[in-house]
């Protein structure tokens, strides 16, 4: 990644949950009504312009693999919550959307997206051309990992040592 570019494989992870949306059958595996207006009103254009590298089978494959692991995830998530935790710290969050279409079981959480600054920059430019407001429960810390640790981070967020926390970490290592 660029220092002063935001993830390109971030943005390709958010055409696939996109793609998803539109070319997959219902129900879908991870229903995300938001990643289509994140990416903007050209982003229908670009995946149905791309149509072959989604419907291929490397393309039908990488875009499962990318849906199920947000499903597990968010279902885990919830699972989480229940048993009462109340920080969900997305490492790496790159385009995701789950703060923008949190259901109502997310209310008690902090939500935090941890990403490198350009890559949040392009984020905060892309929701405010959707007009989409930020919920009141979610925070950005920006880090560049190669000058700053994890442990750093959650420090500066003040997260209570004592409070239940989720942690994803998706698509960032394999």
């Amino acid at each position: 990644m660029q220092d002063r570019q935001a993830s390109r494989t971030a943005l390709g992870v958010a055409y696939i949950r996109a793609a998803h949306q539109l070319l997959d059958r219902q129900p879908l595996l991870f229903p995300d009504p938001i990643a289509l207006k994140l990416l903007g009103p050209d982003a229908s254009d670009a995946i149905h312009g791309m149509i072959e590298r989604h419907q291929n089978p490397y393309g039908k494959g990488l875009r499962s693999h990318v849906c199920l692991r947000s499903r597990y995830a968010e279902d885990k998530l919830a699972d989480e919550v229940r048993a009462g935790a109340r920080w969900y710290v997305m490492v790496g969050a790159g385009f995701d959307t789950f703060a923008y279409r949190q259901p109502a079981w997310a209310a008690p959480l902090n939500i935090v997206e941890i990403d490198h600054p350009a890559t949040q920059q392009a984020k905060r430019q892309m929701l405010a051309a959707a007009k989409m407001a930020l919920p009141d429960n979610l925070a950005f810390a920006s880090v560049d990992f190669t000058t700053e640790d994890l442990a750093h981070v959650l420090g500066r967020l003040g997260i209570p040592a004592t409070d239940r926390v989720v942690f994803s970490w998706l698509g960032v290592t394999m």
